[in-house]
């Protein structure tokens, strides 16, 4: 039996802060955040890092990660 023929959309989530977490922020310091990316095809070309709809940043290489310098107090939907 072979395998279907097409592409296959990548899937990506965040591992660093784990679901849920509660996170201190310190002024100045920062939150570092990474992803775990796979594509079926070996196609991953970069891994996109918004928190709500707004895009803080975009890393081309694995291990994929960011920093995000200024995060304001509160709650955030990263994604």
């Amino acid at each position: 039996r072979n395998a279907p023929v097409g592409n296959f959309p990548p899937s990506a989530q965040i591992s660093t802060p784990s679901n849920n977490l509660t996170a201190t922020v310190r002024p100045g310091v920062g939150l570092g955040i990474a992803a775990q990316a796979v594509d079926p095809e070996g196609n991953m070309d970069r891994v996109e890092f918004y928190v709500g709809n707004t895009l803080l940043g975009v890393d081309q290489t694995a291990p994929y990660t960011f920093q995000w310098l200024f995060p304001p107090q509160g709650a955030q939907q990263l994604r």
